[in-house]
């Protein structure tokens, strides 16, 4: 937002707080760039969305190998039509098929702790997959920033009501 620091230094500056601006897009991090960044597929320690043909569902997983290796492993387990797998049972439907062109990387995780509270996160009720069930308290969290998001405002009314129910149950 243009012209923003500047009203916020006009405001503080009678109060005897200075405040210092600095660009986030510098000549140097434009020109500086060491590194080519990875192709998608050669990212590893990924939590990623693959999207069925039919529009409706999806599945979500996460690796720690490379992710064309775990695309390919499966595509060996759908073309197998294993019987354990959720996965496999949905796309040899009629009509559905993974689509490998338009994977989504969600989020990185350093460890299995991390990338599976991300895959539990970002699961839904359209995700074919099992999946691990997110703890109550992140579910609840989901949902408030899920609304947060959502409002213009910026005011989570839910929130608030389970604010309120949480402290009233809590006090009686």
């Amino acid at each position: 937002m243009k012209n923003d620091s500047e009203a916020v230094s006009h405001l503080l500056t009678p109060l005897g707080v200075g405040i210092a601006c600095r660009p986030k897009a510098t000549i140097r991090r434009q020109i500086m760039r060491p590194k080519d960044p990875l192709p998608q597929q050669e990212k590893s320690g990924v939590v990623y969305r693959v999207g069925c043909s039919c529009g409706q569902s999806n599945y979500v997983g996460e690796t720690v190998r490379l992710l064309q290796t775990r695309m390919t492993e499966r595509a060996v387990v759908v073309r197998m039509n294993d019987a354990y797998s959720q996965v496999s049972a949905h796309f040899t439907g009629p009509g559905r098929a993974f689509k490998f062109e338009k994977i989504e990387i969600l989020a990185r995780g350093d460890n299995h702790v991390s990338r599976e509270l991300f895959e539990s996160w970002f699961s839904g009720p359209q995700t074919i997959d099992k999946g691990n069930a997110l703890p109550a308290p992140y579910s609840v969290l989901r949902r408030c920033l899920g609304n947060v998001f959502r409002h213009v405002e910026g005011h989570c009314s839910w929130c608030q009501f389970q604010r309120t129910e949480l402290t009233e149950s809590s006090n009686g």
